[in-house]
């Protein structure tokens, strides 16, 4: 406990400073977070009812809603170059931190068990997400990506490896159709194929696009990427999202347009 309250303490210096220096919209959110990091802080120094998953639970959406603030000042602001970096790297490692504790505080516990499928899925997913949108924003800046190769690859690859670890987070249960709890075909079909949100769509398609940018970097002799096999991981998973977009999801607003050219595309190469 006094580790968890070593955390909590730590975040709500951080939280009380981003407060002080706010001037904008922003300010209310901070101080949203701030009286809960302070209640939860008064509860891990208290003789509390509350389970340690419970309370950790709590210190997660905290840390969730605190990062969510930052990643919008820089999806807003089309991530500036003087800031992006360092911005990037923590939100990253709060987000981090998040597992960090969990696995310190509740050693016996896996993450997807003191968390639950869906905050670990949230931690995964934005890590991912915020990776994506910072290459997709400078995607065509070619000058941009020329002066860091190194650190362009890295948030491609960092980006795939998040993605798919949350699209991993839950494992398909359904083997045949006796063992679905809905007798809605659709809802069967998404299930039996892993997706159980528009997230989880999202999620098939920006790893999709992250594959796709690290082939077409292959072939302008940009880099070659050793950390994954992106080729095969684009593949699979643009044929999954058109399989669900054409199938379950049809005529709900997903477009497979854009998904059978990059995978033309990593099929060529």
């Amino acid at each position: 406990m006094l580790v968890f309250r070593e955390m909590v303490a730590t975040l709500l210096a951080t939280v009380k400073d981003k407060y002080r220096n706010c001037k904008d919209s922003n300010r209310e959110c901070y101080f949203d977070c701030d009286k809960r990091c302070s209640f939860l802080l008064e509860k891990l120094s208290t003789n509390t009812t509350d389970s340690i998953q419970h309370l950790l639970q709590q210190f997660t959406h905290i840390v969730l809603d605190f990062t969510f603030i930052d990643e919008n000042i820089l999806v807003n602001q089309d991530f500036p170059e003087s800031i992006s970096a360092s911005v990037i790297q923590s939100v990253f490692n709060d987000l981090e931190n998040i597992l960090t504790v969990a696995k310190t505080i509740l050693p016996d516990q896996q993450p997807i068990d003191s968390l639950g499928e869906e905050l670990l899925e949230c931690i995964y997913w934005r890590k991912g997400a915020l990776y994506y949108m910072y290459c997709k924003t400078i995607e065509n800046d070619k000058d941009r990506i020329n002066k860091d190769i190194q650190q362009y690859e890295k948030y491609l690859v960092n980006g795939i490896e998040n993605l798919k670890m949350m699209l991993e987070t839950r494992k398909p249960v359904v083997k045949d159709r006796s063992d679905a709890v809905t007798e809605d075909e659709d809802t069967f079909d998404l299930i039996k194929s892993g997706i159980y949100s528009d997230t989880h769509v999202l999620a098939l398609i920006y790893g999709s696009e992250i594959c796709y940018w690290l082939d077409k970097c292959d072939k302008e002799n940009l880099f070659q990427t050793n950390h994954l096999n992106y080729k095969q991981i684009g593949e699979c998973y643009l044929k999954l999202y058109i399989h669900v977009v054409n199938g379950p999801l049809k005529n709900q607003g997903w477009s497979v347009e854009n998904a059978e050219s990059m995978l033309k595309s990593i099929k060529e190469s």
